[in-house]
């Protein structure tokens, strides 16, 4: 059985669809509050330049304060942003197109139905139907897709909504400004981490989609709530235990990405060009995270 984590970081850490049409709002309701509570930022010199490194959740409420004075200073203070893509410079229409391609049964495949159990499909249907959710127009999506916009509705119905996000706001305040934006990853990096077998087959991955999403619920109340009051112990607490059986999937999901976004940060640092980075906090923690990375690169890590 893969772990809540693996699943629940595979889906909300990559709503691309969704994020996409948030960028079309308006800058978002995060305002400087007292109750803003703590969220993880660090500052990373080296001998030419300094950046700031923000830990991320993809996804809050409405209600949610998290600005704080020394990110909106660090923010301001900055030359560019930097997310994990940059979804301001790609249409939603690209977007859309990249998912339905990796994330929809070939025409000659046929469609779920056909590769999962009867048993399963009818759980699905069932889990369908109670979110308002046509099975049908799930019916050629292949299981991490069929997670990802069911995983979307949950949090959604829970008032969890990219909207109200950490990326969205500044992408949307960026855009306001004229700000340059860039992204740690392609948009062909991003499908490819959601699309990746798992080494499951089908049933497996739509039944363990199912079971997941039995536990997104307390599991994103849990995240949010560590993050917002800078709780770095506990989320890399929850992560360790989620992934202890799942080596790869860590790998896959965390690991390689860090490894990748690492001369990109480099570059940063060694031309002088300051630049305030959002990733999602699972990536600032443990022995692969970006900050850990940069250490032993040399650079020096100081929490803000």
């Amino acid at each position: 059985m893969r772990s809540t984590m693996s699943r629940f970081l595979r889906r909300s850490a990559n709503r691309l669809a969704v994020l996409a049409s948030a960028l079309c709002l308006t800058v978002g309701p995060a305002s400087l509050a007292a109750d803003a509570g703590n969220p993880g930022l660090w500052q990373v010199t080296g001998p030419k330049g300094s950046l700031h490194i923000m830990g991320s959740v993809h996804v809050l409420t409405k209600s949610d304060s998290w600005l704080t004075g020394p990110i909106d200073a660090a923010y301001s203070g900055s030359q560019c942003l930097a997310l994990e893509i940059d979804l301001a410079t790609i249409p939603a229409e690209e977007i859309g197109a990249a998912l339905r391609e990796a994330g929809q049964y070939p025409p000659d495949q046929g469609g779920l139905e056909q590769h999962v159990s009867d048993e399963t499909y009818a759980r699905f249907r069932d889990t369908a139907a109670n979110l308002a959710i046509s099975p049908e127009s799930l019916g050629r999506f292949k299981p991490w897709l069929v997670g990802l916009v069911l995983d979307s509705v949950i949090t959604q119905g829970l008032g969890y909504q990219d909207q109200y996000g950490v990326d969205v706001y500044f992408m949307n305040r960026a855009k306001a400004s004229g700000l340059p934006t860039l992204g740690l990853e392609s948009l062909e990096d991003q499908v490819k981490v959601l699309s990746e077998s798992d080494g499951l087959t089908d049933d497996e991955a739509l039944t363990d989609v199912l079971d997941t999403l039995e536990k997104t619920p307390s599991l994103i109340k849990v995240l949010a709530g560590a993050w917002r009051e800078g709780d770095m112990a506990t989320i890399e607490k929850k992560v360790a235990e989620e992934f202890a059986d799942m080596p790869g999937d860590y790998d896959r999901l965390i690991a390689q990405r860090n490894r990748h976004w690492l001369p990109e940060l480099e570059k940063m640092l060694n031309t002088g060009r300051n630049c305030f980075i959002v990733v999602g906090a699972a990536h600032l923690v443990g022995d692969a995270s970006v900050l850990k990375l940069l250490k032993a690169a040399g650079y020096t890590v100081t929490r803000q």
